[in-house]
C-alpha cells in the first residue's frame, strides 16, 4: 500500500483509514470513512458518510497519519 502525500488529498475524495473502524448508524454498519470537503495548505476539513456526524477540521499531518487509501467510485462505506 502506497503512503498518501498531501498532493493526494483532494476535495471530494473519500478516504479509508489505515485501521478502519466499523460504525453503527441507523441499523447500518459502515466504515469510518471520510470525505474531504476542503483542503488548505496545512488543514483538511472532512465529513463522515453518516449524516448525523458533524464536519471536522484537522491538520494535514494528522489526516495523513490516519488515511490509508483513497476509495474508488465503486467502493461504498457499508460493511459487507
Amino acid at each position: 500500500m502506497a503512503i498518501l502525500k498531501a498532493a493526494d488529498i483532494v476535495v471530494g475524495g473519500r478516504y479509508r483509514g489505515l485501521h478502519p473502524i466499523k460504525v453503527n448508524q441507523y441499523h447500518r454498519t459502515m466504515w469510518d470513512d471520510r470525505e474531504v470537503v476542503w483542503v488548505g495548505p496545512s488543514t483538511v476539513e472532512y465529513q463522515y458518510p453518516a449524516q448525523s456526524l458533524a464536519r471536522n477540521t484537522v491538520s494535514m499531518d494528522n489526516f495523513l497519519k490516519w488515511a490509508g487509501r483513497m476509495l474508488g467510485p465503486e467502493e461504498g462505506s457499508d460493511v459487507k
